[in-house]
């Protein structure tokens, strides 16, 4: 199970080092416009990526039962990047759409091949 446990790695420290640069260089117009909806979303996707570590982890490390929690890190990966793509169709955004959309395809494809 090292392919999932790397890719769920990866995209969790990605998430985390994303965040925490567009909040340090102050990236993140929403802050002044809604703050309230951003922070919750940041709050979410902290959560993913938290969760995409611990799955990750727990499948490299071969924990008992390491793949409903592998599973339930990747629905969260999953609803994330749906309303990312959806924020950034808004946008009209392209290449952030195309590369979300094969984060997406990247996902499904993680959990088929893990389950």
């Amino acid at each position: 199970m090292i392919i999932p446990s790397i890719f769920t790695i990866a995209i969790g420290l990605t998430m985390i080092t994303y965040w925490s640069i567009a909040l340090v260089f102050k990236q993140v117009p929403e802050i002044k416009d809604e703050p309230v909806r951003i922070i919750f979303h940041i709050i979410a996707e902290t959560a993913t990526a938290c969760m995409l570590l611990i799955g990750g982890i727990c499948l490299l490390m071969n924990i008992k039962n390491s793949i409903l929690v592998f599973l339930f890190s990747m629905g969260m990966l999953l609803y994330t990047l749906i309303a990312s793509l959806g924020y950034f169709v808004h946008l009209r955004n392209h290449a952030m759409v195309i590369i979300f959309f094969i984060l997406l395809i990247l996902s499904i494809y993680t959990i088929i091949i893990t389950v």
